[in-house]
């Protein structure tokens, strides 16, 4: 019987490695704005610099702190494409529209660069991206993945073997494909960058500042306490903490848990390369090694819900399947939260009225997708809808209105993928 695991701090390692949080305060007066955002992550700061940049008074406003949510704890992957392959998107929406939703997800990677260069954001930046199989099923799939890379024209190498073990110090893995135009970053100090910046474009931000009424009308009057807010137009980016602020918006997610430890720091380097590592298998890792050289290492703890001990010790036991020379390390963190996962899972970037734009939903690939959505949006409220026009060709499914129950929807579908990957093998 495995040993109970003790972590040392319970928390996030991104609070305790975070840079300084700006000087935001919560709102305390009515303003008139032309554009309006709920909620102050990645997506809601980047769609404020657009913004910004493009001459419109922009307020966020966050319920809780600025990067509070998925985009100041979670893996820090800035990963191609999106959760559904290429191929099926090709057969879903045809191989131009696939071809131009490839375009953007490279335009997200560009967008994330662009801004840690502009704005000076110290965040870890690093690039490349290992893509790992352990089963024959698994090493079909990474193969067919390698061929779409090098359809779209993006270098990628096969590795297997020494060469393989020479990138990663597991023997557990058989097959791996490394890229380099992904990378991975500190997903706290890149949010809590963004904001910085935001802040000193003139963006008003403002935390601890729940919205608790929307009065939709040609000029919207949001109510936040005891204020309000007139703006021209409203985009809602709170994802999967957004709630039910208007009947129906969450509908749409599906809240999957996700966890992640982190070790103390380590002696030897388990990822030569640097690379930002994810596996195939249905109940995937994701994992990288953090700038003082700690293994960070995530994953969904399974199939039914876990409290934080249990996910800590179940993720636990996974990493030392795949690296067992951690038998002795200490866990210094552990934290987790919902992610927001759509069906299809693509992200819903989508007008919900002339005024009003939602952007979520992007099921794992957020951390460069979510700045992509700024520009979408942006692009959209002044007047160039092409690019939200192409993401309101998916069409996603809506599911039971109550959280705990989209909740038991996600868990019974990760059980009946589960089953079926077992009975595959």
């Amino acid at each position: 019987m495995a040993s109970r695991l003790s972590v040392r701090h319970q928390g996030s390692y991104y609070e305790d490695s975070s840079c300084p949080y700006p000087a935001i305060n919560p709102l305390q007066q009515d303003l008139d704005v032309d554009v309006a955002i709920i909620g102050g992550g990645v997506t809601g700061l980047s769609t404020a610099l657009q913004l910004s940049e493009r001459g419109l008074s922009t307020v966020v406003l966050e319920a809780d702190t600025f990067a509070s949510g998925a985009s100041g704890r979670s893996g820090g992957q800035l990963l191609l494409g999106f959760n559904e392959s290429q191929q099926d998107l090709e057969r879903q929406y045809g191989a131009e529209d696939a071809a131009r939703f490839w375009a953007l997800s490279q335009t997200a990677l560009e967008l994330t660069r662009h801004r840690i260069q502009t704005h000076g954001i110290d965040c870890d930046l690093k690039q490349g991206a290992l893509t790992l199989a352990t089963t024959p099923k698994e090493q079909r799939k990474l193969l067919q993945y390698h061929a779409a890379l090098n359809h779209q024209g993006v270098e990628s190498q096969i590795l297997k073997g020494d060469t393989l073990y020479s990138h990663i110090q597991s023997s557990r893995y058989t097959l791996g494909v490394h890229e380099t135009e992904s990378g991975h970053l500190h997903p706290r100090n890149y949010t809590l960058g963004l904001a910085k910046a935001a802040l000193s474009q003139g963006v008003m931000l403002f935390d601890h500042t729940p919205v608790t009424h929307i009065q939709k009308g040609a000029t919207l009057t949001i109510a936040a306490g005891l204020h309000q807010i007139r703006a021209q137009h409203l985009v809602l980016a709170g994802n999967a903490l957004i709630g039910n602020l208007l009947p129906g918006l969450a509908k749409g997610l599906l809240p999957v848990s996700s966890h992640i430890i982190a070790t103390e720091p380590l002696s030897v380097d388990l990822i030569p390369c640097q690379a930002a590592c994810s596996d195939m298998a249905f109940l995937l890792h994701y994992f990288r090694m953090s700038n003082d050289g700690r293994l960070l290492w995530g994953g969904r703890p399974g199939v039914l819900g876990r409290n934080d001990d249990a996910s800590a010790q179940i993720l636990h036991q996974r990493m030392l399947k795949h690296f067992p020379q951690l038998t002795d390390t200490h866990i210094d963190f552990s934290w987790g939260g919902k992610v927001a996962v759509t069906q299809p899972q693509m992200p819903e970037i989508r007008r919900l009225e002339n005024n009003i734009t939602v952007a979520q939903g992007y099921s794992g690939h957020g951390m460069a997708l979510a700045g992509l959505a700024g520009q979408v949006v942006a692009d959209s409220i002044t007047g160039s809808p092409a690019a939200m026009a192409l993401f309101e060709r998916v069409t996603h499914r809506r599911f039971l209105a109550s959280d705990s129950a989209r909740s038991g929807i996600a868990q019974l579908g990760m059980l009946w993928f589960r089953l079926q990957e077992i009975m595959a093998r």
